[in-house]
């Protein structure tokens, strides 16, 4: 009869053959370390819930990835290193997502991250004399150039009868609009979380957003090409890893706010508010043509990307006006959904 010592040591031996017969494998993954594909993902701090939600988890991995994660603080670097094929995939707003294909980086659109209309808007001193939008004539207001808060800005002083040459319009990096604001340098900016919230934080007000401007704001998950066309498999898999943060984040966002909190030097508070402010699109949503976040040409969301590069162009930030819509690419979302029914 087996003891209760030689069936311990019995035990142990199977797992030891266990584990040799299978390197590696995770209870938590299901992939052995072989089985996992590598991917190489670009980021910059912002409004990424979906990603911090599938880092902090560990979805990406649980999804059978093998990621890596490049951390940028700008999008000229991220050019760069889409443009020399060192990253895979990488995160952006509709500005730089359309600068780089104006300077022939070869990626596509295949996801929306999320949108968030009042993460980014116009923050004026209370003391400035502006009541409303009209009022902006002749005051000094921070506007980074180039970027999407420029394109929205552009858009709210056309919306109310504003040419731009009646506002003193400065071109001012984001670092340097907190100072300004508060040594009254200037009545306002427009710009972007987490500065926006800096701003009321100095005295400011919100006067208005890139919702009153009838702009999304909109963060984009970009491929490369040639890695889409040989790395089918991997792109779909984060494809899921996104979407199993999707579901997770509808039961606990805290994964999000707190990976917010490290990557933008905010509050816990100040992270939970941008977060209430970010819808986050579904992919039924993102293949519907009648919704405005479809990835597909003739979309609000193809509007607004036509309209940035012609912008851009018009500003001088791109020689040429850029095929949007060719960039759209709906079917890795398709081939995702087909395969999760």
């Amino acid at each position: 009869m087996m003891t209760k010592w030689t069936w311990r040591l019995s035990a142990s031996g199977l797992i030891v053959l266990i584990a040799a017969l299978f390197p590696l494998w995770s209870p938590q993954t299901g992939f052995t370390a072989a089985e996992k594909l590598p991917i190489r993902i670009a980021w910059q701090p912002a409004e990424e819930m979906r990603f911090y939600a599938a880092k902090e988890l560990g979805l990406f991995e649980r999804e059978g990835l093998a990621p890596e994660y490049a951390k940028f603080a700008a999008g000229p670097p991220m050019f760069a290193a889409f443009t020399a094929g060192s990253v895979d995939v990488g995160y952006m707003w509709m500005a730089p997502a359309v600068i780089g294909l104006a300077q022939g980086i070869k990626w596509k659109y295949v996801m929306i991250e999320g949108d968030g209309p009042e993460t980014e808007g116009l923050v004026v001193r209370k003391d400035s004399g502006i009541a409303g939008l009209r009022e902006l004539k002749g005051k000094t207001i921070a506007v980074t150039k180039g970027t999407s808060a420029d394109f929205a800005f552009f858009r709210l002083l056309n919306k109310v009868g504003l040419r731009e040459d009646e506002v003193k319009i400065l071109n001012v990096v984001p670092t340097n609009v907190a100072p300004a604001f508060r040594n009254n340098d200037i009545q306002g900016a427009y710009i972007w979380e987490p500065w926006m919230t800096k701003l009321v934080n100095e005295g400011g007000r919100v006067l208005a957003t890139d919702k009153d401007a009838d702009l999304g704001g909109t963060g984009l998950w970009l491929a490369r090409e040639a890695w889409l066309e040989k790395n089918p498999e991997a792109a779909l898999r984060f494809i899921a890893a996104l979407d199993a943060a999707t579901q997770a984040l509808a039961n606990d966002r805290q994964p999000a706010v707190k990976a917010m909190v490290e990557a933008l030097a905010i509050t816990s508070n100040e992270a939970a508010s941008i977060y209430e402010r970010t819808y986050l699109p579904t992919f039924t949503e993102q293949l519907d043509p009648k919704s405005p976040f479809a990835l597909v040409p003739g979309s609000k969301l193809a509007r607004d990307l036509k309209e940035m590069g012609e912008f851009l162009h018009k500003r001088g930030r791109i020689t040429a006006i850029p095929n949007t819509d060719a960039a759209l690419e709906p079917s890795l979302l398709k081939r995702y959904v087909e395969r999760r029914k």
